[in-house]
């Protein structure tokens, strides 16, 4: 679950302003993505905590669906070629990041026994920095498979995590 914090959002971010950019004023577009990209997580962050609150399953489950359908947007964004979609990319994905750490982090918290705390988070953490890792191995295999398919397959793999979440409970 930890490795769609910023498996997910990354991308928002770093592929999407390149692979459909805008014709002018290109850095400052991209910073606008990156700052609605982050400034969604940490928006949805209070929100995930109250949901959480009430079951933490929920959360999961709120933030994979953001995440499937964030994804699903990429995949248009490309295919389309319309730049302005990637603005509801980042945000969907922003807020996915937000609810899914914060998920994964009250987790550690709830399962931890007496001392384990901090190793349980540094594992964590090291799951959601390799989601950074997502937009190189997306770019090395759009040699072999287009992008729009492989944000499809993005999209399938958080579907299932959502099923496998929801299945769990």
């Amino acid at each position: 679950m930890a490795i769609w914090s910023f498996a997910a959002p990354v991308n928002a971010f770093t592929l999407l302003p390149t692979e459909v950019p805008v014709h002018h004023l290109r850095i400052a577009y991209a910073g606008l993505v990156t700052a609605l990209t982050l400034g969604s997580g940490m928006a949805a962050q209070p929100f995930a905590r109250r949901l959480e609150a009430r079951h933490s399953r929920l959360v999961a489950r709120v933030g994979l669906g953001l995440t499937t359908v964030g994804l699903v947007v990429a995949a248009l964004t490309v295919a389309s070629g319309m730049p302005v979609l990637n603005v509801a990319v980042a945000v969907l994905l922003g807020s996915a990041y937000g609810f899914v750490l914060t998920y994964s982090l009250g987790e550690a918290a709830r399962i931890a026994a007496p001392g384990e705390l901090a190793r349980l988070t540094a594992i964590v953490y090291a799951l959601v920095y390799a989601g950074m890792f997502t937009p190189l191995v997306i770019t090395a295999l759009t040699v072999l498979v287009p992008m729009t398919a492989l944000l499809g397959a993005g999209a399938a793999l958080a579907a299932l995590c959502l099923t496998w979440i929801w299945i769990r409970v």
